[in-house]
């Protein structure tokens, strides 16, 4: 709603940039915390089945490490102006 609004130096726009970024990032996390709970209740029928669930698995996690280190770049750029990506 103001474009030209600033807090210490940050715009709407910057702080728009850290909410998608924050909430992929929590998207994420949530996903792999309810994948280790669902695994932690299954019993998988055969290795396969337990080869598939750990490749989810470590997909799910190789996602919210990338969305994390996006979100704290973003972030530390735009409370540290003189960092550089």
């Amino acid at each position: 709603s103001y474009p030209e609004f600033k807090f210490k130096e940050m715009s709407v726009d910057s702080l728009r940039e850290i909410e998608t970024v924050a909430g992929n990032w929590h998207d994420n996390l949530v996903r792999v915390e309810l994948l280790e709970r669902f695994l932690g209740k299954t019993k998988p029928i055969d290795d396969t089945e337990k080869f598939k669930y750990q490749k989810l698995y470590n997909s799910c996690k190789s996602e919210l490490d990338i969305t994390y280190h996006e979100t704290f770049r973003i972030v530390r750029r735009e409370f540290n102006p003189e960092f550089q990506d």
